[in-house]
């Protein structure tokens, strides 16, 4: 089991990817929309995805049908909280030993800025962006829109964290 490493220097092993952060409690969302409205709306739209989910639909395929598009707001109407407070998509291979149920207007190869930087770095690096993000008041939103906006990896970039470390 990982520890809670809000605030604190990362130690847990350091992940492939920064998606989704169970020992911070984040998920990013960023590469499920664009054109992003205030944060409430988006948390209304999300809370409506979610009920229509579990409420509504019987299959992912039936569900996958009506994701189709980007709501009003700036997000897939495929993202949802789950029952463990992160948010995503149900029909993300992820979700689905593999299996992907997304139709065929989801970006499915897009990475953020963010994450295609991390991907990159060497592990000294990484860790240092980890230990960034937890000292960070993120919550899922905010740390969506960060790395959606590119500010998240701009700020850590101009971080004496960054400076002092290799980046290739």
């Amino acid at each position: 089991m990982t520890q809670d490493l809000r605030g604190k220097p990362w130690t847990d092993p350091v992940p492939e990817q920064i998606c989704q952060l169970p020992q911070l409690g984040l998920s990013c969302f960023g590469c499920c929309g664009y054109d992003w409205a205030p944060i409430d709306q988006i948390k209304r739209q999300i809370s409506f995805n979610t009920w229509r989910y579990f409420k509504m639909f019987t299959s992912k395929e039936v569900f996958a049908e009506t994701t189709i598009g980007v709501t009003a707001v700036g997000v897939c109407k495929g993202v949802i909280e789950f029952d463990d407070g992160t948010i995503g998509c149900p029909l993300h291979p992820a979700k689905n030993d593999g299996k992907d149920y997304r139709s065929g207007d989801c970006l499915r190869n897009f990475e953020c800025n963010a994450l295609k930087h991390y991907k990159k770095w060497p592990e000294s690096t990484r860790r240092a962006l980890l230990t960034h993000i937890a000292a960070q008041p993120f919550d899922n939103y905010t740390y969506s829109m960060a790395n959606s906006s590119n500010s998240l990896i701009q700020g850590f970039m101009g971080t004496e964290a960054y400076k002092t470390t290799r980046h290739e």
